[in-house]
Protein backbone atom coordinates (compact mmCIF):
# COMPACT_ATOMS: atom_id res chain seq x y z
CA UNK A 1 0.00 0.00 0.00
CA UNK A 2 1.41 3.54 -1.00
CA UNK A 3 -0.19 6.80 0.80
CA UNK A 4 0.80 9.81 -0.43
CA UNK A 5 0.28 13.18 0.97
CA UNK A 6 -1.00 14.99 -2.24
CA UNK A 7 0.26 18.59 -1.57
CA UNK A 8 0.13 19.72 -5.11
CA UNK A 9 -3.63 19.01 -5.02
CA UNK A 10 -3.98 20.88 -1.59
CA UNK A 11 -2.90 24.04 -3.87
CA UNK A 12 -5.34 23.19 -6.12
CA UNK A 13 -8.42 21.80 -4.20
CA UNK A 14 -7.47 23.95 -0.96
CA UNK A 15 -8.38 20.95 0.76
CA UNK A 16 -6.03 18.46 2.49
CA UNK A 17 -5.77 15.83 -0.08
CA UNK A 18 -3.95 11.83 0.07
CA UNK A 19 -3.83 9.47 -2.43
CA UNK A 20 -3.51 5.82 -1.66
CA UNK A 21 -2.73 2.99 -4.03
CA UNK A 22 -4.24 -0.57 -3.20
CA UNK A 23 -3.07 -3.83 -4.14
CA UNK A 24 -5.44 -6.52 -4.27
CA UNK A 25 -4.24 -8.63 -1.16
CA UNK A 26 -4.29 -5.46 0.74
CA UNK A 27 -7.58 -3.74 2.10
CA UNK A 28 -6.97 -5.45 5.60
CA UNK A 29 -3.84 -3.40 5.57
CA UNK A 30 -5.72 -0.30 4.24
CA UNK A 31 -8.69 -0.42 6.98
CA UNK A 32 -6.51 -0.89 9.37
CA UNK A 33 -4.68 2.43 8.58
CA UNK A 34 -8.25 4.24 7.60
CA UNK A 35 -8.71 6.25 10.79
CA UNK A 36 -5.39 7.63 10.84
CA UNK A 37 -6.20 8.57 7.53
CA UNK A 38 -9.63 9.97 6.98
CA UNK A 39 -8.72 11.86 9.96
CA UNK A 40 -6.05 14.12 9.22
CA UNK A 41 -7.13 14.73 5.55
CA UNK A 42 -10.51 15.99 4.03
CA UNK A 43 -10.00 14.36 0.67
CA UNK A 44 -9.20 10.90 0.37
CA UNK A 45 -8.56 9.56 -3.18
CA UNK A 46 -8.01 5.44 -3.84
CA UNK A 47 -6.78 3.91 -6.73
CA UNK A 48 -7.19 0.19 -7.23
CA UNK A 49 -6.81 -2.36 -9.99
CA UNK A 50 -9.86 -2.76 -12.15
CA UNK A 51 -11.38 -5.94 -12.42
CA UNK A 52 -11.19 -6.42 -8.38
CA UNK A 53 -15.01 -6.31 -7.40
CA UNK A 54 -13.50 -7.55 -3.87
CA UNK A 55 -11.84 -4.60 -3.29
CA UNK A 56 -14.29 -2.26 -5.23
CA UNK A 57 -17.53 -3.78 -2.76
CA UNK A 58 -15.53 -3.93 -0.13
CA UNK A 59 -14.26 0.02 -0.27
CA UNK A 60 -18.17 1.24 -1.75
CA UNK A 61 -19.45 -0.64 1.71
CA UNK A 62 -16.73 2.02 3.52
CA UNK A 63 -18.42 5.04 1.99
CA UNK A 64 -15.86 5.28 -0.95
CA UNK A 65 -17.09 6.41 -4.32
CA UNK A 66 -16.18 4.98 -7.81
CA UNK A 67 -15.67 8.46 -9.75
CA UNK A 68 -13.66 7.16 -12.68
CA UNK A 69 -11.33 4.47 -14.53
CA UNK A 70 -7.53 6.00 -15.34
CA UNK A 71 -6.24 4.93 -18.49
CA UNK A 72 -2.77 4.91 -19.42
CA UNK A 73 -1.53 3.81 -23.01
CA UNK A 74 1.61 4.57 -25.34
CA UNK A 75 2.45 4.41 -28.82
CA UNK A 76 6.05 3.37 -30.02
CA UNK A 77 6.11 6.92 -32.78
CA UNK A 78 9.14 5.17 -34.73
CA UNK A 79 6.95 2.13 -36.05
CA UNK A 80 3.59 4.61 -36.19
CA UNK A 81 1.61 5.15 -39.33
CA UNK A 82 -1.44 6.71 -38.88
CA UNK A 83 -4.30 5.93 -41.53
CA UNK A 84 -4.25 8.85 -45.18
CA UNK A 85 -7.71 9.83 -44.12
CA UNK A 86 -6.23 12.24 -41.41
CA UNK A 87 -4.50 14.01 -44.14
CA UNK A 88 -6.96 16.05 -44.48
CA UNK A 89 -7.20 17.50 -41.05
CA UNK A 90 -3.58 18.05 -41.00
CA UNK A 91 -3.55 19.85 -43.77
CA UNK A 92 -5.27 23.04 -42.62
CA UNK A 93 -3.66 22.49 -38.53
CA UNK A 94 -0.62 23.04 -37.42
CA UNK A 95 1.71 22.61 -34.18
CA UNK A 96 4.95 24.79 -32.66
CA UNK A 97 5.55 25.64 -29.21
CA UNK A 98 3.85 28.41 -28.24
CA UNK A 99 4.81 31.82 -27.85
CA UNK A 100 4.04 34.51 -24.98
CA UNK A 101 0.42 35.24 -26.25
CA UNK A 102 -0.61 32.16 -26.80
CA UNK A 103 0.63 30.97 -23.59
CA UNK A 104 -1.41 33.56 -21.65
CA UNK A 105 -4.49 32.13 -24.34
CA UNK A 106 -3.76 28.74 -23.32
CA UNK A 107 -4.50 29.55 -19.82
CA UNK A 108 -7.60 31.32 -20.66
CA UNK A 109 -8.84 29.03 -21.78
CA UNK A 110 -8.01 26.65 -19.08
CA UNK A 111 -9.76 29.00 -16.83
CA UNK A 112 -12.62 29.68 -19.30
CA UNK A 113 -13.65 25.63 -17.79
CA UNK A 114 -12.08 24.23 -20.94
CA UNK A 115 -11.96 20.18 -18.88
CA UNK A 116 -15.07 19.33 -17.73
CA UNK A 117 -15.32 15.08 -17.95
CA UNK A 118 -12.38 14.71 -14.63
CA UNK A 119 -13.78 13.64 -11.78
CA UNK A 120 -13.03 16.74 -9.74
CA UNK A 121 -14.95 19.17 -12.40
CA UNK A 122 -18.05 16.66 -12.91
CA UNK A 123 -17.89 16.14 -8.94
CA UNK A 124 -21.51 18.10 -7.12
CA UNK A 125 -18.83 18.75 -4.05
CA UNK A 126 -15.99 20.60 -6.15
CA UNK A 127 -17.79 21.68 -9.70
CA UNK A 128 -15.87 22.81 -13.02
CA UNK A 129 -14.92 26.05 -11.83
CA UNK A 130 -12.37 24.40 -9.10
CA UNK A 131 -11.63 22.07 -11.38
CA UNK A 132 -10.44 24.36 -14.13
CA UNK A 133 -8.43 26.21 -11.23
CA UNK A 134 -7.19 22.55 -10.39
CA UNK A 135 -6.07 21.84 -14.41
CA UNK A 136 -4.02 25.64 -14.40
CA UNK A 137 -1.59 24.25 -11.88
CA UNK A 138 -1.34 20.82 -13.09
CA UNK A 139 -0.09 23.13 -16.29
CA UNK A 140 2.35 25.20 -14.02
CA UNK A 141 3.41 22.00 -12.24
CA UNK A 142 4.36 20.17 -15.68
CA UNK A 143 5.57 23.59 -16.59
CA UNK A 144 7.95 24.06 -13.83
CA UNK A 145 9.20 20.43 -14.07
CA UNK A 146 10.55 20.99 -17.43
CA UNK A 147 7.63 20.34 -19.69
CA UNK A 148 7.51 22.20 -23.28
CA UNK A 149 3.85 23.51 -23.95
CA UNK A 150 3.01 23.45 -28.18
CA UNK A 151 0.03 24.96 -29.87
CA UNK A 152 -2.52 23.96 -32.03
CA UNK A 153 -3.63 26.25 -34.63
CA UNK A 154 -6.32 25.65 -37.01
CA UNK A 155 -7.25 27.86 -40.51
CA UNK A 156 -4.63 30.46 -38.45
CA UNK A 157 -6.38 30.57 -35.02
CA UNK A 158 -4.88 29.00 -31.99
CA UNK A 159 -7.17 26.17 -31.46
CA UNK A 160 -5.71 24.09 -28.36
CA UNK A 161 -2.30 22.45 -26.93
CA UNK A 162 -0.37 20.23 -25.50
CA UNK A 163 2.31 19.56 -23.50
CA UNK A 164 5.59 17.13 -23.82
CA UNK A 165 7.94 16.12 -21.08
CA UNK A 166 10.42 13.81 -21.09
CA UNK A 167 10.24 11.13 -18.65
CA UNK A 168 13.35 9.50 -19.42
CA UNK A 169 15.18 8.67 -22.31
CA UNK A 170 13.44 8.55 -25.04
CA UNK A 171 10.13 8.02 -23.62
CA UNK A 172 7.82 11.09 -23.16
CA UNK A 173 4.62 11.94 -21.68
CA UNK A 174 2.06 13.99 -23.08
CA UNK A 175 -0.31 14.38 -19.78
CA UNK A 176 -2.06 17.62 -20.47
CA UNK A 177 -4.06 18.62 -23.95
CA UNK A 178 -7.13 19.66 -25.21
CA UNK A 179 -8.87 21.46 -27.90
CA UNK A 180 -10.94 24.56 -27.21
CA UNK A 181 -14.34 24.45 -26.81
CA UNK A 182 -15.22 26.30 -30.37
CA UNK A 183 -12.88 24.12 -32.21
CA UNK A 184 -14.18 20.65 -30.97
CA UNK A 185 -15.92 18.16 -33.21
CA UNK A 186 -13.99 18.82 -36.22
CA UNK A 187 -11.60 15.87 -35.63
CA UNK A 188 -8.82 18.42 -33.99
CA UNK A 189 -8.60 15.85 -31.17
CA UNK A 190 -6.78 13.13 -33.78
CA UNK A 191 -4.80 16.10 -35.07
CA UNK A 192 -3.67 16.65 -31.46
CA UNK A 193 -2.51 13.49 -31.17
CA UNK A 194 -0.33 12.72 -34.35
CA UNK A 195 0.92 16.04 -33.47
CA UNK A 196 2.33 14.63 -30.30
CA UNK A 197 3.82 11.50 -31.67
CA UNK A 198 5.22 13.28 -34.77
CA UNK A 199 6.88 16.03 -31.96
CA UNK A 200 8.48 13.16 -30.41
CA UNK A 201 9.84 11.74 -33.23
CA UNK A 202 11.60 15.15 -33.97
CA UNK A 203 12.67 15.41 -30.50
CA UNK A 204 14.63 11.91 -31.12
CA UNK A 205 12.12 9.93 -28.58
CA UNK A 206 11.10 6.61 -29.13
CA UNK A 207 7.92 6.28 -26.57
CA UNK A 208 4.68 8.98 -25.85
CA UNK A 209 2.57 7.78 -23.15
CA UNK A 210 -0.77 9.52 -21.46
CA UNK A 211 -3.59 8.58 -19.12
CA UNK A 212 -6.90 10.21 -19.45
CA UNK A 213 -9.91 9.25 -17.72
CA UNK A 214 -12.80 6.90 -18.57
CA UNK A 215 -15.23 9.67 -18.34
CA UNK A 216 -13.61 11.06 -21.24
CA UNK A 217 -14.74 8.82 -24.10
CA UNK A 218 -13.89 10.41 -27.04
CA UNK A 219 -9.85 10.35 -25.77
CA UNK A 220 -10.76 6.60 -25.38
CA UNK A 221 -11.92 6.47 -29.04
CA UNK A 222 -9.25 8.48 -30.52
CA UNK A 223 -6.36 6.51 -28.94
CA UNK A 224 -7.29 3.07 -29.88
CA UNK A 225 -8.29 4.53 -33.25
CA UNK A 226 -3.94 5.51 -33.08
CA UNK A 227 -2.74 1.89 -32.43
CA UNK A 228 -1.99 2.84 -28.46
CA UNK A 229 -0.98 0.14 -26.32
CA UNK A 230 -2.48 -0.25 -22.84
CA UNK A 231 -0.31 0.34 -19.98
CA UNK A 232 -2.56 0.23 -17.00
CA UNK A 233 -6.00 0.73 -15.96
CA UNK A 234 -6.76 1.74 -11.95
CA UNK A 235 -10.40 2.51 -10.60
CA UNK A 236 -10.46 5.61 -8.47
CA UNK A 237 -12.25 6.10 -5.48
CA UNK A 238 -13.14 9.05 -3.19
CA UNK A 239 -14.30 10.44 -0.06
CA UNK A 240 -14.71 13.56 0.84
CA UNK A 241 -14.01 14.02 4.60
CA UNK A 242 -15.38 17.40 5.58
CA UNK A 243 -18.96 16.89 3.72
CA UNK A 244 -19.28 14.05 5.85
CA UNK A 245 -18.41 15.96 9.14
CA UNK A 246 -20.97 19.14 7.49
CA UNK A 247 -23.53 16.00 8.26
Amino acid sequence: MEIVEAIWEKRNLNRKVVEVTISSDELSEFISSEEEIESNNEYIVVKIPTGDLNLLFGLQARGYLFTEALIRCRVNVKKFAFNPFYQRILDVTSTGLTNQSEKKSVFEEIKGQMFVTDRVSLDPMFGAELGSSRYVGMLQDELTAGAQLYSINFRGELAGFYVLREKRSGEFVANLGGIFPRFQNVGLGVAMNIFEIQSVANLGGSFVETTFSSNNRGALATHLELGYTLIEQKYVLTKHRWANEQH
